[in-house]
């Protein structure tokens, strides 16, 4: 076989019904030309099973064991053991359509001004329900619409990267268990290229087991982000734009709060309201109001709703809420 062109790398920890399936979408690419490293970051043995099994039947898989790191850690590591052009990225919880590395390649050889490429998700919620991400309104990627909008890159199992490009900077952050990612494309984008290919190739499942699925880990991990970019940048534009990105998470809590409320999940309910204002103290004149357009009322209804929905917590039965 050629010489490698991707290596792909696959942190996994204990999903064993899960890493199969993922291990196999890649096996399954059009593209054939890559290295798939196996870097099992934890002691549960069932992985070693699947993987010593894999490597195996396939000489492009590779077997990496790690004793007590994370996925973090896990990523950085594979991405350090390869020698090739590109890196991609696949949770072992997820798949790829099989032309997935074929069609981001493709990108890299019209746009040669690219440095990575992410593509569109299908979201799998439990159930067997399935939505698609949102098409981006421009296929470039910037600082400002990372900022403003969040996390717009779904997951690093939508990536490919040059890998000289990747190593240009410092590596994921192991301080964030959530928000590595967007760490990460926050600082690659201001240094280089990230375009956004609008294909639907990997599936993203969504279960109990993503720690991504709570708004408030999330959300304060990516503020922790944003500050910490914040009290580094010093450009006095992006410094304000950062500041404007924090508190933009009112509103982003201030959604949560609604849903919360309306499933008479009222703690968290009363803990996201009191976010919203606290991250935008204004954030009651940032949102429509369907009656009573008073701007004091509106000011002072969110206000009101988290204390309301916090007596209404002290009432409530504990199974209802979380």
């Amino acid at each position: 076989m050629d010489k490698p062109e991707i290596s792909v790398i696959i942190p996994a920890f204990s999903r064993t019904d899960f890493l199969e399936s993922a291990v196999r979408s890649v096996l399954s690419q059009t593209f054939r030309n890559f290295e798939l490293f196996i870097v099992h970051n934890g002691g549960n043995d069932g992985p070693r099973e699947v993987a010593e099994r894999l490597v195996r039947e396939d000489s492009r898989v590779k077997y990496f064991h790690l004793q007590e790191a994370g996925a973090v850690a896990a990523r950085n590591f594979g991405a350090g053991a390869a020698r090739v052009d590109y890196l991609a990225f696949l949770d072992d919880d997820d798949e790829w359509m099989m032309s997935k590395l074929e069609r981001q390649l493709k990108v890299f050889g019209e746009f040669p001004e690219t440095d990575l490429v992410y593509c569109r998700a299908v979201r799998v919620f439990e159930g067997g329900r399935e939505e698609e991400d949102k098409i981006a309104a421009d296929p470039h990627i910037t600082f400002e619409q990372l900022v403003i909008e969040g996390c717009t890159l779904r997951s690093l199992s939508g990536v490919l990267v040059e890998r000289k490009k990747f190593q240009g900077i410092p590596a994921f952050d192991a301080q964030y268990d959530v928000a590595n990612d967007y760490d990460y494309y926050l600082r690659f984008v201001l240094k280089y290229s990230i375009r956004f290919l609008d294909e639907v190739l990997y599936r993203y499942y969504c279960h109990s087991g993503n720690l991504s699925n709570s708004p408030d880990i999330r959300f304060k991990e990516t503020i922790r982000v944003l500050r910490k970019r914040r009290s580094e940048e010093t450009d006095p534009a992006r410094r304000r734009l950062l500041k404007k990105g924090i508190s933009r998470y009112g509103r982003r809590y201030f959604a949560e709060a609604v849903d919360a409320a309306d499933r008479k999940d009222y703690r968290a309910a009363s803990k996201y309201y009191f976010s919203a204002v606290y991250y935008m103290p204004s954030v009651g004149l940032n949102v429509e109001w369907s009656r009573y357009p008073n701007r004091g009322y509106k000011f002072l209804r969110p206000y009101l709703l988290a204390a309301i929905c916090a007596l209404r917590s002290l009432n409530a039965p504990k199974s209802a809420s979380r």
